[in-house]
């Protein structure tokens, strides 16, 4: 009978223990999923470009773990609310965790560049080319980021190309590919893969900024509006979505929809508004909405005391075929990259050309020409090399001449000349040549602002 006893006892306690454990597995799970669901959370406020409400749920999650996916989200959230040394700080977490993911490196490079710490930046991206990437999508989309970044623009594209074949229902790699066919001027394909991205992730802000202001770029004024709508709803405090469309507004000669973004810029940045309110104000009281605007160029108003230039678009004088359109928008990238605001003007006439700058706030104007371009022996073994395949390929010399004026000048401040020599394409010498023009004219306007 004792024994008996002994028996129920052990089994109730047994029975017990069964249930602590099935609660404990049950809370374990619960725990679980709670991380995932606030996790996802995060994610949508950071694809939503709520940044500062995506902080504050991932400086929750990574108390809790130690993943350097986590602590990489974070460290976006930060760049992207503008918080650089905090961004910093979690990004170098990120390598600690795991050394090898390239896209943690584009991300830093990045904030370097946007703190003009432009070594560390150098120094960043070149430790991301020479990391291997593994069949990984994000590996694939760090390495466009990175090529992106030092003006690689075909290297990018093969990478993202990549990264969408690995994943295609992943809406960040097509909205980065859509970027990129744009900046080499494939405005249909940037497009399509912009208009991709939103359908696999409906609330994902960037690519309904990018489409409105691809549409906007390219004079489709009346198509930037939805998109850029759009953008607004899923975060109504996104200052560059709100002045790009008060501008295709005033674009339009629409007062009233432009004065209505103006009243909400001003609740944002009062800064940006009172600058947009001039342009506003040159609108007639009694002008509406449009269906076609008198010209096709978007008017930005200045943000910063950064100073401006208006680029010219390239003459090439060579008698070769050359991507000018391709190589204008490489050359407003690192001109970008190097601390100033561009315009791209498209005046036919000097006097157009000038009016334009002038309408744009202009400091400067840069005119391009592609004066001499000669087909030689291969010419890996210069700096164009940059671009070697490996492969024995033709080698190309190039003379690009360059003008820049000032404000209200009608001599040149500059007259310069520069020589570039790639190997594989004549784009790529070009590429040389214009990198060495903006290294000259960056130098040379900061000078003159000492």
């Amino acid at each position: 009978m004792a024994k008996l006893s002994t028996i129920i006892k052990f089994m109730c306690v047994l029975v017990i223990l069964l249930a602590s454990c099935q609660l404990i597995i049950a809370q374990t799970k619960e725990i679980e999923s709670d991380k995932e669901s606030q996790q996802e959370l995060a994610r949508t406020k950071l694809y939503q470009g709520q940044y500062l409400q995506a902080v504050e749920l991932f400086q929750k999650l990574v108390t809790s773990q130690t993943s350097p996916q986590t602590y990489y989200l974070l460290g976006l959230a930060y760049s992207n609310s503008g918080q650089t040394e905090p961004a910093i700080t979690a990004f170098k977490k990120v390598i600690e965790l795991k050394p090898n993911y390239i896209r943690v490196y584009a991300s830093l490079g990045e904030v370097y560049a946007r703190l003009e710490q432009r070594q560390e930046a150098l120094d960043i991206y070149n430790k991301a080319l020479s990391i291997k990437p593994k069949n990984d999508i994000d590996d694939y989309i760090g390495l466009g980021n990175v090529n992106d970044a030092v003006g690689r623009k075909p290297e990018a594209i093969a990478a993202y190309q990549q990264a969408v074949k690995l994943k295609p229902d992943d809406p960040e790699a097509h909205f980065f590919l859509g970027g990129s066919y744009f900046d080499l001027g494939k405005v249909t394909e940037a497009i399509a893969e912009l208009k991709e991205a939103i359908k696999l992730r409906s609330d994902f802000a960037a690519p309904y900024t990018f489409l409105g202001v691809v549409y906007g770029q390219t004079g489709n004024f009346s198509e930037s509006i939805e998109p850029l709508k759009k953008a607004i709803m899923l975060n109504p405090n996104d200052l560059a979505s709100r002045q790009f469309l008060a501008m295709v507004y005033v674009n339009l000669k629409d007062k009233g929809s432009a004065l209505k973004e103006y009243e909400a810029i001003k609740t944002i940045d009062e800064k940006v508004a009172n600058e947009l309110i001039a342009e506003i104000n040159k609108l007639a009281p009694t002008e509406t909405a449009t269906k076609t605007a008198s010209t096709p160029t978007v008017t930005i108003i200045k943000q910063n005391d950064r100073a401006r230039i208006g680029l010219v678009p390239f003459a090439n004088k060579s008698g070769r075929p050359v991507s000018t359109d391709m190589l204008l928008t490489s050359l407003a990238d690192i001109l970008l990259g190097n601390n100033f605001d561009i315009i791209r003007l498209i005046g036919k006439t000097s006097e157009d050309i000038i009016a334009e700058a002038n309408k744009n706030n202009c400091d400067y104007i840069l005119s391009t020409e592609i004066t001499e371009l000669l087909l030689g022996n291969r010419a890996g073994a210069s700096s164009g090399k940059i671009f070697n395949s490996g492969e024995d390929q033709e080698g190309y010399d190039v003379i690009v001449s360059f003008n820049l004026f000032g404000k209200g000048r009608v001599a040149p401040l500059i007259r310069g000349e520069v020589k570039g020599r790639a190997e594989g394409s004549p784009d790529r010498a070009v590429f040389a040549a214009i990198t060495e023009q903006a290294r000259i004219v960056t130098s040379d306007i900061k000078k003159k602002n000492k």
